[in-house]
């Protein structure tokens, strides 16, 4: 689907992050996002009710050393514990952590991720095709832009397309 170029979006755009998890046995992790901001405003997820998304925010809408520890230790170490040593791809932060709970890292060189992640082509690419689908019509209905608060909407509808076990496992 091309996009609609008569679809407008304001120009207040923000930077959020979007932590996702996936295992090659095709089970998705729980979301983790960061906002853009000094604090929460509960207006940017009242349309998430899910529990075991974690939001989070920060000065530029990135990750950074503090959140990319607090995501393996409050996040990832816990939901895909076993005795066993598991591996993480990743492209950056958080190695000590990762060393004392058993979690072999394989990191991606700097600024090649868009190349090399290999995620990207089965799940991210198709992910991301759906949320610009979901908010281009939004946009072109309500005349509205994607605000923080609505983001959730559009990008939760895209992820329950794409992140099913089968599509998982078929990407790695």
């Amino acid at each position: 689907m091309r996009r609609n170029p008569h679809v407008a979006q304001g120009g207040s755009r923000e930077m959020l992050t979007v932590l996702e998890s996936v295992s090659a046995l095709g089970v998705a992790l729980p979301l983790f996002v960061v906002y853009k901001g000094k604090g929460h405003y509960m207006g940017w997820h009242l349309e998430t009710d899910d529990p075991k998304v974690r939001l989070a925010y920060s000065k530029n809408g990135w990750t950074d050393d503090q959140l990319g520890v607090a995501w393996l230790r409050e996040h990832f170490e816990p939901k895909t514990y076993t005795n066993h040593p598991r591996f993480l791809i990743l492209d950056g932060h958080v190695y000590q952590f990762a060393l004392e709970k058993n979690i072999q890292i394989i990191c991606l060189p700097a600024h090649s991720t868009h190349l090399l992640q290999p995620l990207d082509v089965g799940i991210f690419d198709p992910l991301q095709h759906y949320y610009r689908k979901a908010a281009d019509t939004h946009m072109r209905d309500t005349r509205t832009g994607v605000k923080k608060g609505t983001f959730w909407t559009f990008y939760s509808e895209a992820r329950a397309l794409m992140f099913l076990p089968k599509t998982i496992q078929s990407a790695f």
